[in-house]
C-alpha cells in the first residue's frame, strides 16, 4: 500500500502482491472525509487507488487530523488539514456606488403598440339560409287533387 496526494485529494493505492484475490475495505471516522470506494476485491497483481476527498463545508475550522484505515493490511493513513470558516462570506457592500452609464442605444423610449393595419377585404358576416324546395318536387295541383281523365 502507498499513499500520496493530488491537490487536496489523498490517494491510497492498494496492490495485491500474493497469489490469491484480496478482499479489502477502507473507512474513516471523520465525517468530513469521503472515499471514492470503500471495499472491493483485487486479483493477484492488480492495483486500485482509493481517492479520499475532503468535504470543505463539513470540515472543522482550523487545523485537523483524520485517518483512513485499510483492512486486511491493518494500515492507517493519517491526513492533516486546515479548515476555513464555513461557507463563503457575502460580498462586501461598496462604500461609494456609481451607477453604470446608460446604454447609448437605449436613449429613446420603446415605441407604443399601434392599431393593426386595415385589411383589404371586408370580414364576411353570417346570413340565415333561405328555404328552398327540395329537388325533384312538383307544386301541388289546383284542381283539388282529382286525377286527370286522360291518364
Amino acid at each position: 500500500m502507498t499513499a500520496g496526494h493530488n491537490g487536496d485529494t489523498t490517494l491510497v493505492t492498494l496492490t495485491a502482491s500474493g497469489r490469491s484475490p484480496v478482499h479489502w475495505s477502507a473507512r474513516s471516522g471523520a465525517p468530513w472525509l469521503y472515499l471514492s470506494r470503500s471495499s472491493g476485491t483485487l486479483e493477484p497483481g492488480e492495483s486500485f487507488t482509493i481517492k479520499v476527498y475532503v468535504d470543505h463545508l463539513r470540515e472543522p475550522v482550523g487545523p485537523w487530523h483524520a485517518s483512513v484505515s485499510v483492512a486486511p493490511a491493518g494500515a492507517v493513513v493519517t491526513i492533516d488539514g486546515y479548515g476555513t470558516a464555513g461557507p463563503p462570506a457575502p460580498r462586501p457592500t461598496p462604500s461609494h456606488w456609481t451607477p453604470p452609464a446608460p446604454d447609448p442605444s437605449a436613449t429613446s423610449p420603446d415605441p407604443t403598440p399601434s392599431d393593426p393595419p386595415p385589411t383589404a377585404e371586408p370580414t364576411p358576416t353570417p346570413t340565415d339560409p333561405t328555404p328552398s324546395d327540395p329537388p325533384g318536387s312538383t307544386p301541388p295541383s289546383t284542381d283539388g287533387g282529382a286525377p286527370d281523365p286522360s291518364s
